[in-house]
């Protein structure tokens, strides 16, 4: 885009490149606005600066200047490491908590050491001849006389009211199994009576297909 400016002499707009009015000849002495020339100089004074710092900054590298100016920024220290909180601590408690500690220690000692319970041996269960006699006795002890009838007591008496009478001053009976041989079974008895007194019998009791068909007991003691 060309750009015109008026001549000074007649006042004809010219172009801004022309050396003579086009209109009536006068030279054509042409400047630009006043606020361009400054826009310039305002453009060219920072340039300036810019390379004369540049400048002045090389040069003080290459004479050797205090290396402080031209190092770089040293890298920040890390923050110091917590440091452990001192508490005071009274001498009974240091004391008490080492005590403590002790108690501790040789309690584990004791459960690691402690040899591990081993089982009791269990009772061995009669079986057999053995079992009939004990539960002929548990039955008499439940005054379940007619259980204690089908399991041998119609072997020692005639009739059965006569047997279950038989038990009217008996409290408990308590069979203590002495041996067993084949079908034979060897026991003592005490029998608790209701006055307080224990009548002790001993004796053997023949078993035959769960039944005891033949009572051999004696009484020892009253």
């Amino acid at each position: 885009m060309h750009e015109f400016v008026a001549c000074p002499s007649c006042g004809h707009s010219n172009r801004m490149t022309a050396r003579f009015c086009s209109r009536c000849g006068s030279p054509a002495v042409y400047t630009r606005p006043r606020e361009r020339r400054f826009g310039i100089r305002r453009a060219v004074i920072p340039v300036a600066g810019v390379a004369a710092g540049g400048l002045l900054a090389l040069g003080g590298w290459l004479a050797g200047w205090p290396p402080a100016v031209f190092s770089a920024a040293p890298a920040p220290s890390p923050p110091p490491a917590h440091s452990a909180r001192q508490v005071a601590v009274h001498p009974s408690q240091t004391a008490a908590s080492q005590t403590a500690a002790a108690s501790q220690s040789a309690s584990a000692n004791v459960t690691m050491s402690a040899p591990a319970p081993t089982a009791s041996p269990s009772r061995t269960v009669p079986t057999g001849p053995a079992s009939t006699v004990e539960a002929y006795y548990a039955a008499i002890n439940a005054k379940n006389y007619r259980l204690a009838w089908k399991l041998g007591g119609s072997s020692a008496t005639t009739s059965y009211s006569e047997f279950a009478a038989g038990f009217s001053t008996t409290s408990k009976d308590a069979f203590t199994l002495i041996s067993v041989s084949g079908d034979v079974v060897t026991g003592r008895l005490s029998a608790l009576q209701s006055d307080g007194s224990t009548q002790v019998y001993e004796g053997t009791y023949t078993v035959s297909g769960n039944f005891i068909t033949q009572f051999n007991v004696q009484q020892v003691s009253s």
